[in-house]
């Protein structure tokens, strides 16, 4: 965290006493993508704010903590579609406020086996059109031309986003904090969970700390938290599966023919890949070649479960690399890290009231793709809890839904 984020947040919480006396209109509970733009697009509308996470914003135990994640338009769907395009308009624009960066431009490859090609390329790649998205489809001769660093001979296609980013997620997370309070809302660094309620209202929420926070209001972003936090609501409409990264270091003689600019964000859809869901980011920064097998749904508990990569994963992780990317074979695993997410059953974001609270508000469920939304699922949930009219289609799709998952499977 800069020096100065940490000095503006950390004086913000050691005002305890000072808060206690105010009560801010809407309390925000979760410093992650969604609560943490949740709300500063409410400061942003003249709102007083008090933002709480148990661990500061961008930290490693979060689901928005971390060094990478994509950020593409490719969607057959196009309700997510348009909110990606409104999620991108307002990252620049907030770039360009800071005259910071977190989107790096690295654009985006997807490989797929000889054959024809996956009806999720070529319907998302209708749909894209239609918005003025640039795509693409390589052959396998201008895949090879392009990427003689990869293994290509068992690939027949590539989908090419030339657009897409990848994202720095905690630092933006970071950032982000920063400015709610630069805005003039406040922080504290505490665990919250509901407290006193009158009838269909909650009074009160009560933090880790001995404090009582009052509001009018109150948001709950909490991530891989929300079933524990809101067990009435959300246990069992929530999973968190764990995501190991690894970070392969590269040949000093090439390193940069596996970095941006050279190479690209990537996934692997061929039958290899699908094995065990590979994908990954090229190196800018200097950390390695990130790769990310993403079939693993043992759930990881946020709080207690250590943050360590299995051996499991870290041979098929070697396997894969030796027959994808031949020329790192020898190379060694240069670092790692252990995160999750947090699935719906559906897929769908949460943007809704809570079901048993009229003030309460639920603003989660990013289920493997949500981060790149966050601008835009603050800016819905902050003129959803302000009361004001949003595209009905986006009210629907992000509803409160009481589906499960089968017991059997079920998250802690």
């Amino acid at each position: 965290m800069e020096r100065r984020v940490f000095l503006q947040l950390g004086a913000a919480a050691a005002a305890p006493a000072a808060r206690a006396q105010s009560s801010p209109d809407i309390a925000v509970i979760g410093a992650g993508v969604f609560g943490g733009w949740t709300a500063l697009q409410l400061v942003e509308r003249k709102v007083r704010v008090a933002l709480v996470d148990a661990y500061g914003p961008g930290n490693a135990r979060s689901a928005s903590g971390g060094l990478s994640r994509l950020v593409r338009v490719r969607y057959t769907d196009e309700t997510y579609v348009r909110l990606m395009l409104r999620a991108f308009t307002l990252w620049r624009e907030w770039e360009q406020r800071w005259d910071e960066q977190f989107l790096v431009p690295t654009g985006y490859l997807s490989i797929v086996d000889p054959g024809p090609l996956p009806a999720a390329i070529t319907d998302a790649r209708k749909l894209l059109a239609k918005h003025g998205v640039a795509s693409e489809v390589l052959d396998a001769d201008e895949l090879r031309r392009r990427y003689p660093q990869v293994r290509l001979d068992d690939v027949g296609a590539g989908y090419w986003e030339p657009g897409a980013c990848t994202a720095r997620p905690a630092d933006s997370c970071r950032r982000v904090a920063q400015a709610v309070a630069e805005a003039g809302g406040s922080f504290h660094h505490a665990r919250a969970e509901p407290g006193a309620r009158t009838g269909r209202r909650l009074e009160t929420a009560r933090l880790s700390t001995g404090e009582t926070l009052r509001a009018d209001a109150f948001v709950f972003a909490c991530g891989p938290w929300m079933a524990r936090t809101l067990p009435d609501a959300m246990s069992g409409r929530l999973r968190t599966p764990r995501r190991e990264v690894f970070f392969w270091g590269t040949p000093a003689s090439a390193a940069a023919a596996y970095a941006h600019p050279r190479f690209p964000a990537w996934s692997d859809r061929t039958r290899k890949g699908r094995e065990n869901s590979y994908y990954g980011f090229p190196d800018f920064d200097g950390l390695g070649l990130r790769v990310i097998p993403a079939n693993d749904d043992n759930p990881l508990d946020p709080d207690l479960d250590e943050r360590v990569v299995s051996a499991f994963q870290l041979h098929r992780a070697h396997d894969y690399m030796t027959y994808r990317f031949p020329k790192l074979a020898r190379q060694p695993v240069i670092g790692s890290r252990v995160c999750q997410t947090e699935y719906t059953p559906d897929g769908d974001f949460i943007i809704d009231r809570h079901p048993d609270y009229d003030n309460v508000w639920i603003v989660g469920g990013g289920s493997g793709h949500g981060f790149k939304h966050g601008p835009a699922v603050g800016e819905l949930a902050a003129e959803r809890i302000l009361g004001r009219d949003i595209d009905p289609d986006f009210q629907q799709r992000f509803a409160f839904k009481p589906t499960e998952f089968p017991q059997e499977k079920g998250s802690w």
